[in-house]
């Protein structure tokens, strides 16, 4: 079970789930441990991603956004 930013439930059926909820856990709200350990997941990934460096740069930036000030709040901020 996952936990939107309101504290709600999130029924996620995902086989990565558990592993996931762990890395995010790990970070403890670390947008850079979070992008890092997500990343590391070279099942969904592949083992290129982590080498793109302007990649990592945005999503870190907005996983930042997304704890700072919310998933809709970042999205108008991305979308104008």
């Amino acid at each position: 079970m996952g936990i939107d930013e309101k504290g709600g439930n999130i029924d996620v059926r995902d086989p990565l789930a558990m592993r996931m909820m762990a890395i995010a856990a790990g970070a403890g709200g670390d947008p850079e441990e979070l992008y890092e350990g997500l990343v590391g997941l070279t099942e969904v990934f592949g083992d290129d991603l982590a080498d793109n460096e302007v990649f990592g740069a945005d999503v870190v930036e907005h996983l930042d956004s997304l704890f700072d000030v919310g998933a809709a709040e970042t999205v108008r901020e991305i979308v104008g």
